[in-house]
C-alpha cells in the first residue's frame, strides 16, 4: 500500500508500505521504502534484463505480419463499406 508521510516542514512523502504491518496483521518488519526509491530501483533492474535474441528476433519477425495483416483488415473494411448500400 502507499502511505503518505508529511514532514515537519509540511512536505509529503509517498511510502510503499506493508498492508499487514500498517494493519498491525501480520508481524511483517520491512521497513516503509519511498515511492521514489522503488522506482529507481525498478528501473536499475530493467537495465539488467535482456531479451535472448532468439526472442527478439521473432518477436521482430512478427511485425511485418501484424503490419500487412491490419492493412489487409484496413482494405477490406474499405471494400465492405464501398459495397455496403446508401
Amino acid at each position: 500500500m502507499i502511505s503518505n508521510a508529511r514532514s515537519a516542514s509540511g512536505n509529503i512523502y509517498p511510502y510503499f508500505a506493508c498492508a499487514g504491518r500498517h494493519s498491525k496483521r501480520t508481524n511483517c518488519t520491512r521497513p516503509a521504502i519511498l515511492v521514489d526509491k522503488v522506482e529507481h530501483l525498478v528501473a536499475d533492474h530493467y537495465k539488467t534484463i535482456q531479451i535472448p535474441p532468439d526472442a527478439r528476433h521473432r518477436a521482430m519477425g512478427l511485425a511485418p505480419r501484424s503490419r500487412r495483416r491490419r492493412r489487409t483488415t484496413l482494405s477490406q473494411l474499405a471494400v465492405t463499406s464501398a459495397n455496403a448500400p446508401p
